[in-house]
């Protein structure tokens, strides 16, 4: 998988302690095609193994892969169409992550322009350099409306992250809910 990394660099070097860069040919969100799908996936084993270490027992397929029962429905014909989305996060032409987008269910009534952030990640290498709060605006000048985001709360780290992109991202204008399971779900309008 590393080598498949590189190639997707362009041979560059890891970006360590730069901040990302805006300029052309810098940062970017891509949306996912179906022939990248092989590529996001190993990028998804990486992020569960990551979900993982918070968990006890998390499942896994007969081919010891992490389950994610939800990856089919970003590469369905329909995907668009049904508010799912799949974005790798790029800086300099390297996938330095994933950010998945889809139609809110959790508090918002899901139809149009209720969207969730429902799964970021940014690559060992690249994290704590800005990728996922520049991932999380480009989001949301991409998809106008109503959101919300719920925390992985066994991640104090996510936990605070987003805490910290939306009071900033919508100048303290959110609410936060309770669901059923006692998890806080983070709701606001773009």
């Amino acid at each position: 998988m590393d080598n498949l990394f590189k190639n997707l660099r362009n041979d560059r070097k890891p970006l360590a302690g730069r901040r990302p860069s805006k300029s052309k040919g810098g940062f970017d969100l891509q949306l996912i095609m179906s022939d990248q799908r092989n590529i996001f996936e190993q990028l998804l084993q990486k992020y569960l193994a990551e979900i993982a270490s918070f968990l006890k027992n998390y499942p896994k397929d007969e081919n010891g892969n992490y389950e994610y029962e939800h990856k089919d429905k970003y590469f369905s014909i329909n995907s668009e169409k049904n508010g799912d989305f799949a974005y790798f996060i790029k800086n300099n032409g390297a996938i330095v992550g994933f950010v998945l987008v889809t139609r809110a269910h959790l508090v918002l009534e899901s139809i149009e322009n209720n969207h969730s952030i429902s799964e970021i990640f940014i690559v060992d290498e690249y994290k704590n350099q800005g990728f996922a709060s520049l991932a999380v605006k480009e989001v949301l000048k991409i998809h106008k409306g109503n959101f919300e985001v719920k925390p992985f709360s066994k991640n104090p780290a996510a936990v605070e992250f987003w805490k910290k992109v939306i009071i900033k991202t919508t100048n303290g204008n959110f609410e936060i809910k309770t669901i059923n399971n006692g998890s806080k779900v983070y709701v606001f309008k773009i």
